[in-house]
């Protein structure tokens, strides 16, 4: 996907959805305008439950769109279903199989730059960099207050 810099910040923005699974894994809604408007709403397993709102610095949205550039959001598959596992059999023999989604948590990032918008539905076999690129929106959106934990990779 090719993007066509300079971007009007009131046409940037980062969201981060997660959704029920079998688990006490957050459920929210979380959009990171370019403007530094942030929205957050808590649905379950959070801190902190329905709307907030706060603002960030343009710094820091500037640098979550370069923590996106820098993971190759773009170029991602826009949906990670399974997850390949691999098995010794007896014999000496390598089989491959594949896990499912069910009982999983999915998490929906969406990045949109201009007219350009990129979503990504993972729930399993995604590059663990957005796990990172999660913890980080997270953080510097001042969200992680109202969810509690950072649930991208396990850190409190």
């Amino acid at each position: 996907m090719k993007i066509n810099f300079p971007i009007p910040l009131e046409q940037i923005m980062i969201k981060i959805e997660t959704r029920p699974s079998n688990g006490p894994d957050p459920v929210f809604d979380l959009a990171v305008k370019g403007t530094g408007e942030v929205l957050y709403f808590g649905h379950d397993f959070v801190d902190m439950l329905g709307e907030h709102n706060t603002n960030i610095s343009q710094e820091k949205v500037r640098d979550l769109v370069a923590a996106a550039m820098e993971i190759d959001i773009l170029e991602m598959k826009p949906k990670y279903m399974t997850e390949q596992v691999y098995e010794l059999l007896p014999g000496g023999t390598l089989d491959r199989g594949e896990i499912s989604a069910s009982g999983h948590q999915m998490k929906v990032f969406t990045l949109q730059l201009g007219e350009n918008i990129k979503t990504i539905e993972a729930y399993l076999g995604y590059p663990q960099r957005l796990n990172g690129f999660y913890d980080r929106v997270l953080e510097l959106s001042s969200a992680i207050g109202w969810i509690g934990v950072i649930g991208g990779s396990g850190n409190a």
